[in-house]
């Protein structure tokens, strides 16, 4: 017998132990892909991939198992962290079912090589025998586990008859049936310890499935937690900034507001013009493709937003008081009907959103007595503006019955602009006033809340035969993103008229010491 056996035996099981225990540890050493280069070189990871490691690790310490749901931008290497993860699972712990959907047959076959290249150069000690081994799936024998995979477009409804314990689902905001497909997971994937399950996708405009479960996840109204891996966490998106470069002020901004290096900035020009898009300004399929923040993933839907992301982001993140001396008014949106949405929304200068509220509900009585109640908690609000075009008449009608007509005013979106030869209507100029004062140099505050970024990103602009701005109807706007932006009517209706700084007992320090002549209608706020 030889001597060293029982020293030999503990030195492989610590080894095995370290390799289950340490992802990192086994990708390293155990684990062989393909770079960006085309060779074939051991798996060290990315901060994108050791940062959403992390993430998943904190909640499967937590609770015992993974539920994520990942917005991220395009080759960060997620699916090759997730193929090396779930290879891990199925060929070193017993009884781990792996499967992995895409959204097209190419994906499918990219990913699955990625699995099987992973096997075919795995140190012969911690590869598994296969009992079965074709073009979709990898069976380990004696591990009563094995690896999967599908095209989200060939499978009605996954699920039936599956058991699994760890799924993937790659580019989910492109599947075909999304709604169907995530039922079936949740099907086949028990909330048992140890089960995972992944989705991942760039994003694909506002709706669908993957975006509804996004944004249940940021809520946290889900099993899932949501992860956002931006383009400029990957050091590769950088490169060496050409003699002579000059970046616009557009991307000036842009690196000020997401604290990017002279290299990433220029990568982010190149990159931006290879995708279609004009030096210096960049494109939907740049931010779609090449999201910053989560919000600005949702909000390209292909089209130019009529308010830019920047300035929006730019809005959120600057905290300011509200000027006590300017008028504080609110905006009501008032909902239509089915599964549209009240919005009330306060502003005072330059601060918007100290009073953010959303109703569910398109019961008249109700709307009304949320807005007197406003009124008669808020001595300081000047005037409420409501959306009278469809049913909102009916709560202007009740809060002027119950003695505020002096405070409430009715306003009707699709009415004439009160500059005509500029604007549509009612609605484009109150929305470009808006546009104005988010692009002020002298700042505006809005909340941190991303929903409220997608309403106010969300609607295209046009110009008609006579050189006026339309702005793109609500209802075609429910057609192409699935929602209305009750918060962008909703502050564009705090703008419908400029209300005078008050004089008199009331009036500021500052304008106290005018001439006498000095009209307080000079001061008018923006």
């Amino acid at each position: 017998m030889n001597a060293r056996l029982p020293e030999l035996v503990e030195k492989y099981d610590n080894t095995l132990l370290k390799l289950r225990d340490d992802l990192e540890h086994y990708c390293s050493k155990a684990v062989q892909i393909q770079t960006k280069t085309g060779t074939v070189a051991p798996f060290r990871w990315n901060v994108a991939q050791r940062t959403l490691h992390a993430k998943l690790e904190r909640q499967r310490e937590a609770r015992g198992l993974v539920r994520a749901i990942i917005l991220k931008a395009r080759r960060l290497g997620i699916s090759t962290y997730v193929g090396a993860r779930y290879y891990q699972r199925a060929s070193l712990y017993l009884g781990k079912n792996a499967y992995i959907l895409t959204h097209q047959d190419a994906s499918t076959q990219e990913l699955f090589d990625l699995v099987k290249r992973i096997h075919d150069h795995m140190p012969a000690d911690f590869q598994p025998a296969t009992n079965a081994a074709n073009a979709n799936e990898l069976s380990f024998a004696g591990f009563d586990g094995g690896y999967r995979v599908g095209t989200a477009k060939n499978i009605a409804g996954l699920g039936r008859g599956l058991t699994l314990q760890l799924f993937h689902g790659s580019e989910v905001a492109f599947w075909p049936q999304a709604q169907a497909h995530f039922a079936g997971v949740m099907k086949a994937v028990s909330l048992e310890v140890g089960t995972e399950i992944i989705l991942e996708s760039s994003a694909n405009g506002v709706g669908g499935a993957f975006y509804d479960q996004w944004g249940l996840a940021e809520k946290g109204l889900s099993d899932f937690i949501p992860i956002f891996l931006p383009w400029y966490i990957d050091p590769d998106n950088s490169r060496t900034v050409p003699e002579g470069f000059v970046s616009s002020v557009d991307e000036r901004e842009y690196q000020r507001l997401y604290k990017l290096t002279p290299e990433q900035i220029a990568w982010a020009h190149f990159e931006n013009i290879n995708l279609g898009g004009e030096p210096g300004k960049f494109c939907p399929l740049f931010r779609q493709e090449n999201p910053a923040t989560a919000a600005e993933a949702f909000q390209t839907t292909g089209t130019d937003s009529f308010i830019p992301s920047e300035a929006i982001l730019r809005a959120r993140r600057l905290e300011l008081e509200p000027v006590k001396a300017l008028p504080r008014v609110l905006g009501v949106d008032v909902a239509r009907g089915g599964a549209d949405r009240t919005r009330i929304v306060d502003r005072q200068g330059r601060v918007a959103g100290t009073i953010n509220i959303v109703m569910h509900t398109d019961d008249l009585v109700q709307v009304a007595h949320r807005v007197m109640r406003l009124l008669v908690d808020n001595p300081d609000i000047r005037r409420a503006f409501i959306d009278i075009t469809g049913i909102g008449a009916g709560v202007y009608d009740i809060i002027k019955g119950n003695g505020f007509e002096q405070r409430v005013a009715g306003v009707n979106f699709g009415s004439k602009a009160q500059d005509p030869e500029r604007f549509v209507n009612r609605r484009a100029e109150m929305h470009q006033r808006s546009k104005d004062w988010l692009l002020d140099e002298a700042g505006a505050s809005i909340p941190d809340d991303d929903e409220a970024h997608r309403h106010i990103a969300a609607p295209s602009f046009k110009y008609d035969a006579n050189s006026r701005l339309q702005i793109e109807a609500k209802e075609d706007m429910k057609k192409r993103l699935g929602f209305s932006p009750d918060w962008l009517d909703a502050l564009g209706l705090t703008f419908a008229e400029i209300l005078a700084v008050e004089t008199g007992e009331k009036m500021p320090d500052w304008m106290a010491g005018l001439d006498a002549d000095v009209d307080a209608d000079d001061f008018m706020t923006r």
